[in-house]
Parts: structure tokens; sequence; C-alpha cells
């Protein structure tokens, strides 16, 4: 472990239940009291849009405790907007994206951190079977038929790409803020970037926490998804075709 190595953690916000505070505070001392000696976090939490009015208010007064960067706007724009708004406000030459109330815990955010400074440029966090026999049926049988759906629509070398947790380093967040999708198959659509550029890249098994509520999916998220999708399908299809062209012209100048 390199001494004195600084990780944004990105944390989008949207609308969170009772009680956050105190568990949100614990998550970060908890995070803190495992991390080896010399590494230090800077959190970037994006409020994307939550209609409770007291979270800037809270947040004004965790920012005397711990190094947090609250950023804040009035419409909710989605999932991959706040992380990529989070991600660019990262100052830190490694970054870790993880939902607000820590659903991995922090020793799994730990793990991730180390395969980065080992020199993988990416680590994908792949969830253990616990995870999807604790989903709402609805959503468990949506990600199971996504995880297949990918599998032969992309040819990624990994099934499992919307685990939520994800860490990379600058290579990665370079390629991160080019994303374009704005909710959640922002997931799929850098890891379809990154494994195409071909940049070193390490999946890590994940486990998720006993007491993490699951929220489930409407029909309109469903729609808006599955826009998402055929969007990708058609990147899909374009960086196929650049890469091919490019190996046609090395070929020509053999």
């Amino acid at each position: 472990m390199h001494p004195h190595q600084n990780v944004s953690i990105v944390l989008p916000l949207y609308n969170p239940g009772n009680n956050w505070v105190p568990s949100f505070t614990e998550n970060i001392k908890d995070l803190e009291r495992r991390a080896p000696k010399g590494l230090r976090f800077e959190y970037i939490v994006v409020n994307d849009g939550s209609s409770n009015s007291d979270i800037c208010e809270a947040f004004d007064i965790l920012k005397n405790r711990f190094n947090i960067v609250y950023i804040s706007y009035e419409k909710n724009c989605g999932k991959g907007f706040a992380l990529r708004t989070g991600v660019a406000a990262g100052t830190a030459p490694l970054t870790v994206l993880t939902d607000f109330d820590f659903p991995y815990g922090t020793q799994n955010i730990l793990d991730m951190v180390a395969h980065l400074m080992n020199g993988y440029e990416l680590v994908i966090g792949k969830r253990n079977k616990e995870y999807f026999i604790n989903l709402p049926l609805k959503r468990r049988f949506i990600s199971r038929m996504y995880m297949v759906l990918s599998k032969f629509s992309f040819s990624l070398p990994m099934y499992d790409i919307q685990s939520g947790i994800k860490g990379f380093g600058l290579d990665g967040k370079k390629i991160f803020l080019e994303t374009k999708i704005n909710r959640f198959l922002i997931d799929t659509e850098f890891v379809l970037c990154a494994t195409r550029k071909k940049i070193p890249l390490k999946v890590l098994g994940v486990s998720i926490k006993k007491d993490v509520q699951f929220s489930n999916f409407g029909i309109r998220i469903i729609f808006t998804e599955m826009k998402s999708f055929i969007s990708l399908f058609k990147l899909n299809h374009a960086l196929k075709k650049a890469t091919n062209k490019k190996i046609n012209e090395q070929a020509g100048m053999v």
C-alpha cells in the first residue's frame, strides 16, 4: 500500500431514508478506522434533486467533521449524471463509486483500492449469490435477464456489470467522463468502453450488508433503461466497427 494515497469516494444521493445522518457518519468512521495508515479519502456527495430541503443543512455540519465535497442541484437528472458530476469534481488519482448507503460495506472499498494500487486501472464489483437471493422477486428477474442479455449483446469478459461499486485510476476516469447515459445503465456503458480500450481490469467479488433495503423498479424506469440499452447496442456496434477499421489499417501498413 503506497503511503499518503488519496481516493475520491463518489456517492450519488437521492431522497435518503430516515436516520440517514448517523448511518452515513458511521459508514465513514468505519471506513477510516479500517483504512491503512496514509490512505486519505475525500467524499464527494452529489445530491441529485432530492426533495428534502434539510439535506443541505445537514451537510453544512458534516463538512466540519469529514473531508466532504457536497454538490446539489434542484432537478433530478439520474444516477449516471450524478456520478459523472461527482467524478469530474474529484481531485484524487483514484476514484471509487458506490451508493450513498454503502450497501457493500467498507472492506470491499478498501479491497478495491488495494487492487488499484497494485496496478489495475479498473476494478469491477461482482455480486455474490446472497445479493440476488435478497432482491425483490421482480428486480431479481430483471437483473438476471439483463445479465444474460448483456452477455450475448456485448461479449464482455464478465456477466455482472451493474453492481454499482467500481474503482478506477486516471485513465478510467477519462473514459468515465466520456460516457453519455444519465440513468442506471451508465455502468454498462462505462465497462463497455473501458474493455474496448483494453485497460487492465480486475473483477472483485463483493458482498452485500445484511441490513440493506432494496427498492423496486417501476414500469417507467424499465422503459427508460430499455431506451438506454438500445443506445448501448448502437454504441457497441460503432466501437466494433472502429476497432476492425484500425486493425485493417494496421494490417495494410505491414
